[in-house]
């Protein structure tokens, strides 16, 4: 199995995006618990929280350099999105450099959990995290913490989430109580213009669905 090194996004005393919750205190309790999911599935994780950093630039290059003093396959860090305080539902992305693949499969793994808008895998070359770290890595955002309904499914799926999340890192696991969430299967409909030409007067009916699953 792969191993994993996950991190909470900003600092203890820089942290982050504040809205309806506070995106520090929820960082950590997603790692606490994704990390603690992993081990009892027999993965291997280790996990950080920054303590110490007061300002955005010293909290970034704290995690980039402990990312990068860990013996580890793929890096996570784990953040809350925010925009502006609303109502609505915003959602769920994974941000990459490298694994559009990991992120896209970490994207919907949280939004069919956590009942949230799937925003997808969204490629980001400006993220000190992406580009620092020496190991393929993605940085996650579980959801808007100024969104009132996306808060209300993450504290009612928080549980589901972080399993899911566990999960799209290490698929092998093989979490006590727990079996594996079913990936919904990717449907395509596919839509054919056809042309027929007929004798005027005769009518030609033709229906055609055809889908596939993949």
């Amino acid at each position: 199995m792969p191993k994993i090194a996950l991190s909470s996004g900003h600092a203890k005393n820089c942290r982050g995006a504040v809205g309806i919750i506070d995106e520090w205190e929820h960082n950590v309790k997603v790692v606490d618990r994704v990390c603690e999911l992993i081990l009892a599935g027999g993965g291997q994780c280790v996990k950080f929280h920054d303590m110490t950093s007061s300002d955005s630039s010293t909290n970034l290059n704290t995690t980039s350099n402990w990312h990068n003093s860990q013996t580890r396959d793929y890096d996570c860090q784990v953040h809350f999105n925010a925009y502006q305080s609303t109502n609505s539902p915003m959602g769920t992305e994974c941000l990459y450099v490298t694994q559009s693949t990991l992120a896209s499969k970490i994207a919907q793994a949280q939004a069919s959990s956590g009942g949230f808008i799937n925003r997808g895998a969204k490629k980001r070359t400006d993220l000190h995290f992406l580009n620092a770290t020496a190991k393929p890595a993605v940085l996650t955002e579980i959801c808007f913490v100024d969104s009132a309904t996306d808060v209300g499914l993450w504290e009612e799926n928080h549980e589901a989430v972080c399993q899911a999340l566990a999960y799209a890192l290490v698929p092998e696991l093989q979490i006590p109580g727990e079996p594996p969430p079913v990936e919904p299967p990717v449907t395509e409909v596919k839509v054919v213009d056809v042309q027929i030409f007929a004798p005027r007067g005769v009518r030609v009916d033709v229906s055609v669905n055809e889908t596939t699953e993949g």
